[in-house]
C-alpha cells in the first residue's frame, strides 16, 4: 500500500446535498488541495499537521447553537488560513476523510477569490432556493429557523471585497440562525463589525508542535 495516498486525491464532491454546498471546479482547485497541503486535487499525500485549537473552536461555534457571531480568521500571509477553512469543507462533503471528529455540515462554502457581489449572491441564491438579489437571500435566511452555515474564504482576494462585506456578509452576522466563518487577511476585518476574530498567529494558536509535526 502507498503510505502517502488519499482516497480523495482526485475525487470532485460527492453525489448529494454537498453539490449545492460546494461548487465543483472550486472543490477541485481550492478546498481539496488545499486541505491536504498540496498544490492540486491530483497529487496524493496528507500535508497538513496540527491546528487542533482553531479547528475545533470553528467546529464547536459550527455545531452548538447560542453563539452566532461571525468568526473571521485571519492571519499574515501563508499562516494557513485556507488550509484550517478547508479542512472543515472537505470534512463535510467528505465525512471521515480529514478531520478525525465529526464535522458539522456545511450548508455553502465560497472560495471569494476573483469574485463580484453578484457571483458571491448568486451562489447564496443556489443553496437558498431563491432568487439572485442580497435582499431576497437575507430575507430567505431572515425567515428561517433552521441554522445555515456558511464559510466564505478568501475575501481579501475578491474582485469586490469591501462591497460583498457591507452588502450581503456583515447583514447576516445579524441574523440569528447563521453561522458564518469568513477566511480574510487583516484589511477587511474593519468591514466585518461585531465578529469574533481568530488571529491563527497568536501564540494559543501556533503550535511548536505542529511545525515540528510537519517537519
Amino acid at each position: 500500500a502507498n503510505p502517502s495516498h488519499v482516497p480523495y486525491a482526485a475525487g470532485g464532491v460527492p453525489a448529494n446535498e454537498a453539490r449545492r454546498a460546494i461548487n465543483e471546479p472550486d472543490f477541485r482547485a481550492h478546498w481539496n488541495p488545499r486541505a491536504r497541503g498540496v498544490e492540486f486535487s491530483t497529487q496524493p499525500g496528507e500535508y497538513f499537521f496540527g491546528r487542533r485549537r482553531v479547528l475545533d473552536d470553528l467546529a464547536a461555534f459550527l455545531e452548538h447553537a447560542g453563539d452566532d457571531r461571525t468568526r473571521i480568521v485571519t492571519g499574515t500571509p501563508g499562516a494557513g488560513k485556507s488550509a484550517i477553512l478547508s479542512r472543515i469543507v472537505v470534512a463535510s462533503a467528505l465525512p471521515g476523510s480529514v478531520l478525525e471528529s465529526a464535522a458539522p455540515a456545511i450548508d455553502l462554502a465560497i472560495h471569494a477569490q476573483g469574485k463580484s457581489l453578484d457571483d458571491v449572491t448568486k451562489r447564496f441564491a443556489a443553496a437558498l432556493d431563491c432568487e439572485a438579489t442580497t435582499e431576497l437571500v437575507l430575507a430567505r435566511l431572515q425567515s428561517s429557523t433552521a441554522p445555515f452555515r456558511v464559510i466564505v474564504d478568501a475575501l481579501d482576494e475578491a474582485a469586490e471585497p469591501a462591497t460583498i462585506a457591507e452588502r450581503l456578509l456583515q447583514p447576516l452576522n445579524e441574523i440569528d440562525n447563521v453561522k458564518l466563518v469568513v477566511g480574510t487577511r487583516e484589511g477587511y476585518i474593519d468591514a466585518l463589525p461585531g465578529g469574533e476574530i481568530i488571529d491563527i498567529d497568536r501564540d494559543d494558536y501556533a503550535s511548536e508542535q505542529d511545525i515540528a509535526d510537519y517537519v
